[in-house]
């Protein structure tokens, strides 16, 4: 059964209501780490100060997912991580403006104290 009440905002740290904007990046955050691959992936990058290749990305994520070193996790399933990575979770991270995606390099990396993180961050205060 569904809830009929209408939702109310969460007041920010000074008592006052978010804006529409604020809830909006909020949401969108939010929606960006609803997945653990993309939640694992911001992990990973957050250990590395350069950026990480997409190839490796997937060969880390897919042994994380396993819990099994890369050496016994099947290559189909790597292959299934990166194409997941490429089509799907990078360009949400990007979209939410936590990462940067090089296409020349096929490199990702965090972006630096972007407003998104801020939000996050902010939200996560919240809690």
């Amino acid at each position: 059964m569904a809830n009929d009440r209408p939702t109310e905002p969460t007041p920010t740290a000074d008592g006052t209501a978010p804006t529409e904007s604020e809830e909006t990046v909020c949401d969108a955050l939010l929606d960006a780490l609803s997945y653990s691959r993309r939640r694992h992936l911001l992990s990973h990058l957050g250990g590395s100060s350069a950026p990480v290749s997409l190839a490796n990305l997937a060969d880390e994520i897919a042994a994380r997912e396993r819990d099994a070193p890369l050496a016994d996790v099947p290559s189909e399933d790597v292959k299934r991580v990166y194409a997941s990575l490429y089509h799907s979770h990078v360009p949400r991270l990007e979209d939410a403006d936590l990462v940067e995606y090089d296409r020349e390099r096929d490199a990702v990396s965090l972006r630096e104290r972007s407003a998104a993180v801020e939000q996050y961050e902010a939200l996560v205060a919240r809690c």
